[in-house]
């Protein structure tokens, strides 16, 4: 459903139709992000629960839109949000390795959005984030850093 309000959509009906499916199906911000870091790491999983298949501009549109959703967060969510409780700081680091060099990007972008939040996670997001250059160049900087 959500690749199909992503695909063949003008701007117009793209919002129009994301709106209602995050009121219809993810209104809760905390199931929101659980949902798209599911979708940020499905093509990582060795297995295939749910026997579907996450193409990379699928990924790479997905983060970009968390990415802007993040953004817009209030600093108390935002801190819930880069929680060890909560995925999405785990789904970001996992993508950093991709081999795909905009899900690279977009990942540190996301990362970037919640750069400054208190978390157990901050020193690291404080210490890659301005990394963006060398982490968006090389998928396998983040291994070596």
């Amino acid at each position: 459903l959500f690749e199909m309000i992503l695909s063949g959509t003008d701007a117009t009906h793209f919002r129009v139709l994301m709106k209602l499916f995050i009121k219809v199906h993810l209104e809760d911000i905390f199931q929101l992000f659980k949902f798209f870091s599911v979708l940020w790491t499905y093509g990582s999983s060795l297995s295939n629960p749910l026997n579907c298949s996450v193409k990379a501009a699928l990924q790479t549109q997905a983060l970009y839109i968390g990415c802007e959703m993040l953004s817009a967060q209030k600093a108390q969510d935002k801190h819930q949000l880069a929680s060890v409780s909560s995925p999405v700081v785990i789904a970001l680091l996992i993508n950093l390795g991709s081999p795909i060099k905009e899900v690279r990007r977009a990942s540190i972008l996301c990362l970037q959005a919640l750069s400054g939040v208190v978390s157990q996670f901050h020193l690291l997001i404080d210490h890659l984030v301005p990394k963006i250059e060398e982490i968006t160049s090389d998928a396998t900087y983040v291994a070596q850093d």
